[in-house]
């Protein structure tokens, strides 16, 4: 199978695997051969892989995922390896989420934007922790 995950700034990965675990928006879903045709949303967390290769993660929040004909295609809203976690950065985006949301309405997109910044800042905080 092919694993490519894609983001604004260009492509991250692009490899052969056998097997793809990904967070969606309802649980985490995997991939093996032959997966049946599929489209759906992705939610923030990590991208495992296997391969003949090895394995790897990724890290993305929010995004989507098409599997079609054994290609897996991530178009990942952002994406990252976890040696290039800045853990400075992503404490004060932390920060600036949690402020954000204080000062939203629950109900509002905004909300829904810092949410997804927490959620980012947090899982690149506790990534770099392990």
């Amino acid at each position: 199978m092919r694993l490519s995950v894609v983001t604004p700034e260009g492509t991250l990965t692009d490899r052969e695997v056998t097997e793809v675990y990904v967070p969606g928006a309802a649980g985490e879903l995997g991939v093996l051969p032959d997966h049946i045709t599929f489209l759906g949303n992705l939610g923030t967390g990590e991208i495992r892989y296997k391969g003949r290769e090895g394995s790897g993660t990724v890290l993305m929040s929010g995004g989507v995922l098409e599997v079609m004909r054994n290609e897996i295609t991530i178009l990942a809203d952002a994406a990252m390896h976890p040696e290039e976690i800045d853990v400075d950065q992503a404490r004060q985006d932390l920060a600036a989420a949690q402020e954000s949301l204080q000062n939203q309405d629950p109900f509002s997109s905004s909300y829904a934007m810092a949410e997804t910044a927490r959620r980012w800042a947090d899982l690149r905080i506790a990534r770099a922790s392990r």
